[in-house]
């Protein structure tokens, strides 16, 4: 008999949790999966892949250029790239994006008749991303970084990704307390501002480090991941250039001790030739590379030197960059 109450009364409750754990996720939407994010500033990020994708589909026929990459990218801003090349464009920077969700991007745009004239594709010593992830053990916090589910065309991974976001419990938590905060005004720190009908983005913060030009970097990558980036930028290349895209490359002006430090970077640059020419730098004797008050953080460049990236001046051999890094990394006691 009490057994046949607690049936009938789980019968009762399990749906009506699932049902305010499903509607506050969807209402509240703090990432903006659904109903996406007005411009302005945060105190936490949203999963710009998805709100950036939507946006730029919405202005596709205003935008001539496009910049991919990860969060450095942000750097260079759309009004960067209309003084330097006189284009309109739109930054596609997101956090911890990798060559092959550049190209997968790309692939979409081009099969929706979203072709632009120019893509800038950000390079850096100590970024080589070419993982693609395990749909099936999609974690709450994946759902910030995984793509919209239009640009990976995948019904396991459409359905995993709207059922994780939509019942994930720790999202429930983490929206409800969004909602709390919102309603009786908490002040919350603000680190991000977001422009999302141009894609820039500006970050708030400033976090000072060693900048001291010899000393290693955390991680050297392997040639093995030296060869399946320049596989994916490589797949980058052929659908730009069969859809008439021009290809620019920019060099991220990383602190220089990252880029002189990891021993395998000439020669992933000796592995683009084939492909590009020349590519954007900054020149590596800029004192600015050596001081950390240009940049938000070691992994993070300020805009100021994203600029000066673009510059006409700056746009040279990639031969001559990897002898420019050869000289230097010569600075260094026992390196040659």
């Amino acid at each position: 008999m009490h057994f046949s109450k607690y049936l009938k009364l789980s019968f009762i409750v399990t749906p009506l949790l699932i049902g305010i754990i499903l509607s506050t996720n969807y209402i509240v939407d703090r990432y903006g999966v659904f109903h996406g994010k007005k411009s302005g500033i945060y105190s936490y990020e949203p999963n710009t892949r998805v709100i950036k994708m939507k946006s730029l589909m919405n202005t596709c026929n205003d935008i001539e250029s496009i910049v991919f990459g990860t969060s450095r990218s942000v750097a260079y801003r759309t009004n960067f790239i209309k003084n330097s090349y006189n284009l309109t464009s739109y930054n596609m920077g997101v956090s911890s994006e990798s060559y092959i969700g550049i190209f997968k991007k790309l692939q979409w745009l081009v099969n929706n008749n979203c072709v632009p004239k120019i893509i800038f594709i950000p390079v850096s010593a100590d970024h080589l991303r070419n993982y693609s992830r395990d749909y099936s053990t999609i974690r709450p916090l994946d759902l910030l970084r995984l793509d919209h589910p239009m640009i990976v065309n995948n019904h396991e991974y459409s359905t995993i990704f709207y059922r994780s976001y939509l019942l994930s419990y720790e999202i429930f938590l983490d929206n409800l307390k969004q909602g709390i905060k919102y309603v009786i005004g908490h002040n919350q720190k603000n680190i991000i501002k977001y422009n999302f009908s141009t894609g820039d983005v500006y970050y708030l913060w400033d976090k000072r480090f060693d900048t001291e030009l010899c000393k290693k970097p955390d991680k050297n990558y392997s040639k093995i991941s030296i060869k399946k980036a320049v596989y994916n930028i490589k797949k980058i290349k052929n659908i730009s250039d069969n859809n008439n895209i021009k290809v620019v490359l920019l060099w991220n002006p990383s602190p220089l001790y990252t880029q002189i430090g990891h021993e395998n970077i000439s020669t992933f640059l000796s592995m683009l030739l084939p492909m590009f020419e020349n590519i954007h730098r900054l020149p590596l004797s800029d004192i600015r590379l050596q001081d950390d008050i240009f940049y938000h953080d070691p992994s993070h460049f300020k805009d100021l030197l994203a600029k000066d990236v673009l510059l006409d001046n700056n746009y040279i051999k990639i031969q001559s960059l990897i002898d420019e890094i050869h000289r230097h990394r010569k600075t260094c006691v026992g390196d040659s």
